[in-house]
């Protein structure tokens, strides 16, 4: 999930949305249930524990 606005997230320079798409697509690395790219870049994990 990003925190923001629009669409086109990969695209939109946001390095935490760029790093987890790219682990995803080449690695085939899930990110976990919560995971959340804040506007700025950062990941936060909002998951239930």
């Amino acid at each position: 999930t990003l925190e923001g606005e629009g669409h086109g997230a990969y695209t939109g320079g946001n390095p935490c949305v760029v790093a987890t798409v790219d682990a995803h697509l080449l690695s085939g690395v899930t990110p976990r249930d919560g995971t959340v790219c804040e506007r700025a870049g950062h990941r936060a994990d909002r998951s239930a524990r």
